[in-house]
């Protein structure tokens, strides 16, 4: 489930989507803020695929409040690693660094397996096409998630580059479906 919609609707056949799961890297991802993404990380690092639901502050290692009650990186908790750049041109801080490489990068990488193996079975349930082939043929056009303005005219507008994020929450509801399915199947 995608901000555009289900993988393999009209909506979500190919374009920005397919691109970013063939290169995904929940790792590497970013947010608004250093301190939400420090959060959705730690989500991942420590509460991912975990038994573990004791350890509900794992999700706010590294952070503190301040006196209006927003979260902050935790002052102990900002050095940079030197040379080392995020995606959004800032520098990598360590404790991130440490987390996603040398912590829980098993959990980083069975995340972005388990985004890709299920929109590659919604792809494939619906008829629409072969996730690997997808990587490798120039047969699928590029098309830019739309919505449908006036289904009479046959016409739409692209989804907005604000609607295409992933959210904590989104993270969260994905994580809940992912646990389950894969706690109630062999796999």
């Amino acid at each position: 489930c995608t901000p555009a919609g289900l993988v393999g609707t009209r909506w979500v056949t190919s374009g920005p989507v397919l691109e970013a799961l063939q290169n995904l890297r929940t790792a590497h991802a970013e947010a608004s803020q250093d301190s939400d993404r420090r959060r959705i990380l730690n989500f991942i690092a420590y509460l991912y695929l975990s038994e573990d639901r004791d350890n509900a502050d794992a999700e706010l290692y590294g952070l503190q409040t301040d006196a209006a009650g927003a979260l902050n990186l935790a002052d102990s908790s900002t050095a940079t690693v030197p040379a080392k750049f995020r995606a959004n041109g800032k520098e990598e801080y360590a404790y991130e660094d440490n987390l996603t490489n040398v912590k829980s990068p098993d959990q980083f990488r069975m995340l972005d397996e388990h985004i890709c193996y299920e929109c590659h079975r919604a792809l494939e349930a619906r008829g629409l096409a072969d996730f690997n082939l997808a990587r490798e043929t120039s047969k699928l056009r590029c098309i830019y998630p739309t919505v449908v303005t006036d289904p009479d005219e046959n016409t739409s507008m692209p989804i907005p580059l604000e609607y295409s994020a992933l959210t904590l929450a989104r993270l969260r509801r994905l994580h809940t479906i992912l646990s389950h399915r894969f706690s109630t199947s062999n796999t």
